[in-house]
């Protein structure tokens, strides 16, 4: 059994920190519901180095975009899945009532709340929703993270109305958007039988649609995969954009 690592133990309310029995406990019942629900989890949720896990410190600008946050700032995570990102920017200072994760799978948000036993601490703070059509006022949110989504999207239709309503809900100007996505040379779509399309970027297509859209400063990050596990899926795309004049464009 993997032992998971103290940035993702410390999202459970009742760990002790630096506890080796307290991280045992944790990390044998973290396993038991992975086993108990990867049949129904995405493949990139459901495998033992990534279930319970916050990836969103992987991020390159993760901890450049937390020392500019202040008690105001609105945060949106934007496709949450389990939610261990979403739990993770609270851990890292982010007021509580000012985040919320939203999926389109209630079931994703439940299994959540039963791994980490917190619904009475987050239950306000998740909400089942279509992150292409949220429903949040324009100008809402100053960050909106999107963790692993944008390939599960399966079309470049979805992919552009994502992105879309993700600059919608931003604060302009000011807002930021960051996140990562599966990643090819080229942009193409991925097949498997048995598996879900997905939708591959490329860098350069990234950029193409994040500046359309009216994102003014956009930055990726390729990281090529070493165990890839389909042919067209060579890199992780770390990508951040911001809007710099609330026109979406340079002042």
């Amino acid at each position: 059994m993997r032992i998971l690592p103290e940035y993702a133990l410390e999202l459970w309310p009742y760990y002790k920190p630096y506890n080796i029995r307290s991280a045992i406990e944790i990390s044998r019942r973290a396993e038991e519901l992975r086993r108990k629900y990867e049949k129904i989890l995405p493949y990139g949720v459901s495998r033992p180095w990534s279930f319970g896990i916050p990836r969103i410190i992987r991020h390159p600008s993760y901890w450049s975009i937390m020392t500019s946050i202040n008690e105001k700032t609105k945060f949106i995570d934007l496709g949450c899945g389990l939610g261990s990102d979403t739990r993770r920017v609270v851990k890292d200072g982010l007021k509580k009532e000012n985040v919320v994760g939203i999926d389109i799978e209630r079931k994703f948000i439940e299994i959540g709340f039963e791994l980490y036993e917190d619904e009475d601490i987050f239950g306000d703070n998740f909400m089942v929703c279509d992150a292409c059509n949220t429903g949040f006022p324009d100008d809402h949110f100053d960050i909106v993270f999107s963790g692993s989504v944008i390939h599960y999207l399966s079309e470049k239709e979805k992919v552009l109305k994502y992105l879309e309503e993700a600059f919608r809900i931003l604060k302009k100007p000011g807002g930021i958007l960051f996140g990562r996505t599966l990643g090819n040379d080229k942009e193409v779509l991925s097949k498997s039988k048995g598996h879900r399309t997905l939708f591959i970027e490329s860098s350069d297509s990234l950029t193409k649609y994040l500046t359309d859209i009216g994102f003014s400063y956009v930055k990726i990050k390729s990281v090529r995969i070493k165990k890839q596990p389909r042919e067209e899926i060579k890199y992780h795309l770390y990508f951040l954009a911001r809007i710099i004049s609330s026109s979406g464009s340079l002042c």
